[in-house]
């Protein structure tokens, strides 16, 4: 992940970090901004189309004003902006439609694709409320949300108003952090958060540190007994271990622990997943750098079949 400032003691140096960090937003912002108005194009366009299978037979014709007009079509047709007059008693009451609300600035529009980011993964990953990331932990009460960062700091709160509105009631992100968001926003509208969580790999590459807490060590997992062709491999200091169903074991070298979920559920293990999902994760700060590290080399390296286990061996294990 780019940093938002390189410190060498050149402030003119670190001005134009920031100076370009901010373009990139920018540039991130449109683009995400094109994705959901495609999107919204794409259901528009879908339901005009199932308008269109429907039998012309069902469709009724009505006269007006001596033309002939689809009643399907006024059916769509916007209600004109106009005052609504209503007579109550000796009282005559005028309703003056509501205005759109102002355009939003950068900066709003940056906070509202944030907000928006944070309450999808929410509901897809939460648990009891909570859903907590590599990096960071989303807390939900009610329509209130909070991000806290890896020293459980409160960087970012907001309240859900409605569908993709939301009122920002506190920001600390840096310039990076807010990059990072955006980043995973901008994957979501362009993949489809279903897509993106088919797997560990998916998850891993497209979400980064807003990927559940173990996704890396489980991709690394995978990659490694995929590079090995087996179903148990240790490497470094961890033993990884995937049963017949798929499900994942990581532990520490020595440390004894069964591969059975059901029988050993909460043994002394860094990490299991059962079905697909991550069950457990006991990763220390060391644990998920480790990690961490090793995800970004096998994001560059993927395994191909002419490959096979040299790509796991290709490791410096010392």
């Amino acid at each position: 992940m780019q940093t938002a400032f390189v410190d060498r003691g050149d402030g003119s140096q670190a001005q134009s970090s920031y100076n370009h960090m901010s373009q990139e937003i920018a540039q991130l912002v449109i683009e995400i901004l094109r994705l959901i108005e495609l999107n919204k194009q794409e259901r528009v366009l879908q339901g005009v189309l199932l308008e269109g299978d429907r039998p012309t037979s069902e469709v009724p014709i009505v006269p007006i004003e001596g033309e002939i007009i689809d009643a399907t079509v006024i059916e769509f047709l916007p209600t004109p902006a106009k005052y609504q007059l209503s007579a109550s008693d000796d009282e005559l009451t005028i309703g003056v439609p509501q205005l759109p609300p102002p355009p939003l600035n950068q900066t709003e529009m940056v906070e509202q694709l944030i907000a928006g980011t944070i309450d999808r993964l929410s509901e897809r990953f939460s648990y009891e409320q909570v859903y907590q990331s590599e990096t960071y932990r989303f807390e939900q009460e009610g329509d209130r949300y909070a991000v806290l960062d890896s020293l459980d700091r409160e960087i970012f709160t907001f309240d859900k108003l409605g569908n993709d509105d939301y009122e920002i009631t506190h920001n600390r992100m840096s310039v990076g952090q807010m990059q990072e968001f955006l980043q995973v926003r901008y994957q979501i509208e362009d993949q489809g958060l279903e897509i993106i969580t088919t797997n560990f790999k998916t998850q891993t590459e497209s979400l980064g540190n807003l990927a559940p807490e173990g996704t890396q060590a489980a991709f690394v997992a995978e990659y490694l007994l995929q590079g090995y062709q087996t179903d148990t491999v240790q490497f470094q200091t961890y033993q990884f271990h995937q049963d017949d169903q798929g499900n994942l074991t990581i532990t520490h070298t020595g440390i004894p622990s069964t591969y059975d979920l059901t029988q050993n559920p909460s043994g002394p293990a860094v990490l299991r997943t059962s079905e697909g999902t991550i069950v457990e994760a006991n990763l220390s700060a060391d644990d998920k750098h480790g990690f961490s590290e090793v995800s970004r080399y096998a994001q560059k390296h993927p395994i191909t079949v002419d490959r096979g286990r040299s790509a796991a061996l290709e490791f410096d294990q010392g």
